[in-house]
């Protein structure tokens, strides 16, 4: 567990969308303080140890916690209905907001923080099955990430663009410098951050009906595009 002393904890950040767990405090401005991360054990496993860990570390109840913040998918079928159920049931019991980020977003902001990309396109990718992927495309532009659309399918990739996703994709020939691999998913400081803006605009879900998104056609295509 790592962990920062200089920053009060504000919010509590989970991922279980990818493999195992990663779960991480974070301060007011979004800066993350001390994460619990367990790639071994599935995320039932450990849930219930990794916020004993960080609550203790940082002398905390629940009840200091502002608002929790959850991947929602698409991602590990069993994973996320864990972890979304986990925080749902947090959210509840405390009468604390939740904030949601879907994993193709959260890989796009890993592969912004993660590389000196500046502006430019960015196309999310996480394998389905036989060649099939979900996949985002974005755009950055003077520091700001725009949704452009989201799909099923086989997406079709321009050598400019930058693609993040979570292994090797093969129809993408440019150089190695714009093809990065999150192989244990998005980096949870990335996603946190901008999880912690969405809340200071207000963004919350209603955890009655938030439910994990499995990027089925149905659920892209309801998708709004913003």
């Amino acid at each position: 567990m790592g962990r920062n002393n200089k920053e009060s904890p504000a919010y509590l950040g989970i991922d279980t969308s990818i493999k195992g767990l990663k779960m991480g405090l974070f301060g007011e401005e979004g800066s993350l303080l001390a994460s619990y991360i367990d790639y071994q054990n599935p995320a039932s496993y450990s849930l219930s140890l990794a916020l004993e860990v960080l609550l203790k570390a940082y002398n905390l109840k629940l009840e200091d916690i502002k608002s929790y913040m959850v991947i929602k998918g698409p991602g590990s079928f069993t994973g996320l209905k864990v972890g979304i159920s986990f925080v749902k049931g947090l959210t509840l019991a405390t009468n604390r907001p939740i904030i949601s980020i879907n994993t193709l977003k959260a890989l796009a902001l890993s592969a912004i923080s993660s590389t000196s990309i500046g502006e430019g396109n960015i196309i999310s990718l996480i394998p389905a099955l036989r060649g099939v992927h979900f996949f985002a495309y974005f755009c950055l532009r003077k520091g700001l990430l725009e949704e452009i659309s989201y799909g099923l399918g086989k997406p079709e990739v321009k050598e400019s663009a930058f693609i993040a996703t979570i292994e090797k994709f093969e129809g993408h020939r440019s150089l190695d410098s714009k093809h990065l691999i999150f192989s244990n998913g998005p980096h949870l400081e990335s996603w946190g951050r901008e999880a912690v803006i969405l809340f200071k605009k207000g963004m919350v879900e209603d955890p009655i009906l938030l439910e994990p998104w499995y990027g089925r056609d149905i659920e892209i295509q309801k998708l709004v595009k913003p």
